[in-house]
């Protein structure tokens, strides 16, 4: 009931804000599967992607692209964040985060909390207050941080569910900009261009500092999200109005096409087959420490969680 609740007020609160078609194609596009053809699913996609876009350009219309000397270092950290602090995370955080210790290949791995993150990055008061306040949410204050601290330190920011199966490999760290990415599938803003919840930079990378002050800007000018995927929509708009983000983003190869496929099989029985074919090409995977309740992850041992859990914890 309380979700329902958060649900309706944020609808209300887009279509007060930034008009009525943003919140309603978003339901169209989660629920109209099977309801609406693919072409007007397309369509309105399209379509409201463009005018989001429109209206953070008009947000922050008088933003002026910053230049950057990027500054190449081979012993960058890895980024990790559970704002409530280690003690305080779930099961499956604490697999990835031992995953993420075993296969770091020598960079250290800096866990942050909300106690501790001021020793690492500085942000504009009026982004705490906000979160304070609760007009940024967890989700996207991470969003913010992790574009600070790849523009400010650099280095390789994976989130809380993401799982490493094997030593990650140097290419992370010597190219430029790093990001998962796919061929286009689904409704995706970045096309699969990129992933937000696996980015890696050197200190002062053009894109995380472009972002992040786009982010500072629009933060400072408005106090209500327009997109939950709004990390996607400032990349997407730096990566069309931009040669040299494009050709950065462009550069990066195909890579992880399996990162999506080890979720849904936590708690089917492990297959060895199966999982080696899954890793193969394939090394770092999304989780979901949401999708599965522990009783559920614990009900039979032979399962994939118990295979990486005891491989991991």
């Amino acid at each position: 009931m309380r979700l329902r609740g958060r649900n309706i007020l944020n609808f209300c609160s887009k279509a007060l804000h930034f008009g009525l078609f943003i919140p309603l194609s978003n339901l169209m596009i989660i629920y109209g599967n099977g309801i609406f053809p693919k072409c007007m699913l397309n369509f309105i996609f399209r379509r409201r992607n463009k005018i989001i876009e429109q209206k953070i350009s008009s947000i922050i219309s008088d933003y002026s692209y910053k230049t950057t000397e990027m500054d190449y270092n081979p012993n960058a950290p890895i980024w990790y964040l559970w704002l409530q602090g280690e003690d305080k995370m779930p099961e499956i955080p604490q697999l990835c985060l031992y995953s993420i210790r075993k296969f770091s290949n020598g960079h250290p791995v800096l866990v942050l909390s909300w106690n501790n993150l001021h020793e690492y990055v500085d942000l504009p008061a009026y982004i705490k207050n906000l979160y304070n306040e609760g007009y940024i949410t967890s989700t996207h204050f991470s969003d913010i941080l992790r574009m600070a601290l790849l523009s400010q330190r650099g280095g390789l920011w994976l989130d809380a569910t993401v799982l490493v199966t094997k030593p990650l490999p140097d290419e992370i760290f010597k190219e430029p900009i790093f990001s998962i990415k796919n061929k286009s599938f689904g409704y995706f803003v970045s096309d699969c261009r990129w992933t937000g919840f696996c980015m890696a930079g050197w200190r002062n990378s053009v894109l995380a500092r472009n972002v992040y002050e786009i982010f500072c800007e629009y933060w400072k000018r408005n106090k209500y999200l327009i997109d939950y995927f709004f990390i996607d929509f400032v990349i997407d708009i730096l990566y069309n109005s931009n040669n040299e983000i494009r050709n950065l983003i462009d550069e990066v190869p195909y890579n992880n096409e399996n990162v999506h496929k080890l979720a849904p099989l936590l708690c089917k029985k492990f297959d060895e087959t199966q999982f080696q074919e899954l890793t193969k090409d394939t090394f770092l995977f999304k989780l979901n420490w949401r999708r599965y309740t522990q009783e559920e992850l614990n009900q039979d041992s032979d399962n994939y969680y118990y295979f990486l859990k005891n491989k991991f914890l």
